[in-house]
């Protein structure tokens, strides 16, 4: 690695959180990785009755109403 390349990323990184004031908001940082994001969401099938024109998203479970 090259130590300017280190400095300038730390740089950029100060830049960010003093415009997004991430230091008095720690809690608004996210660690994530690119394992589980995907760029086209595209599920293979949808299961639902035609006749509703949409899904509440709501699910009962057996016995509980």
């Amino acid at each position: 690695m090259i130590k300017e390349h280190i400095t300038m990323y730390f740089q950029e990184m100060k830049s960010i959180f003093d415009k997004h004031d991430f230091h008095h908001s720690p809690n608004r940082i996210w660690n994530m990785d690119e394992t589980g994001i995907t760029m086209c969401h595209k599920p293979p099938k949808v299961i639902a009755s035609k006749a509703p024109k949409r899904c509440t998203g709501r699910q009962v479970s057996p016995g509980k109403q």
